[in-house]
């Protein structure tokens, strides 16, 4: 029987205010092939490196033995998928937002005091860049006060 462990970084999960059960329940559902094959799944909690601010998908070392380079592609996709569909929420600046799955398996960035207008929408990765930016552009507004 294979096994896939999965370590999941609980300082993204808070971060962007996802629990733990709520992300192992979305990779289950989207690693459900896998359990059907046979493997044994195991999402383990998790804190990576502490130089690390976030992991940029939530997860920080995945190991699966015995699992086929093409089946573990799959697992990758998954895991994915299942992350980019959490609902999420990030605060910046006193401004609350929400980041929710969109069309096409993009992601939109809300602001939670308007909520009919997306700020921003796209791949998870650009999702990341945009908070970022954001991220950095609002502490040194607060560092040259």
């Amino acid at each position: 029987m294979s096994r896939i462990r999965i370590h999941v970084d609980q300082r993204t999960l808070a971060l962007y205010g996802v629990s733990h059960a709520a992300f192992e329940n979305g990779m289950r559902d989207e690693l459900s092939f896998a359990e059907s094959m046979g493997c044994e799944i195991d999402v383990v909690p998790d804190a990576g490196n502490t130089d690390q601010v976030q992991f940029q998908e939530a997860w920080t070392t995945i190991s699966a033995d015995e699992v086929a380079p093409s089946d573990f592609e799959a697992l990758m996709r998954g895991i994915r998928r299942a992350w980019e569909r959490m609902p999420k929420t990030f605060s910046q600046g006193g401004v609350r937002y929400r980041i929710l799955p969109a069309a096409g398996g993009n992601c939109a960035v809300i602001d939670e005091a308007r909520p009919e207008a997306p700020m921003f929408t796209g791949a998870w990765y650009f999702v990341v860049r945009f908070l970022r930016l954001n991220f950095s552009r609002f502490a040194s507004q607060e560092d040259s006060r």
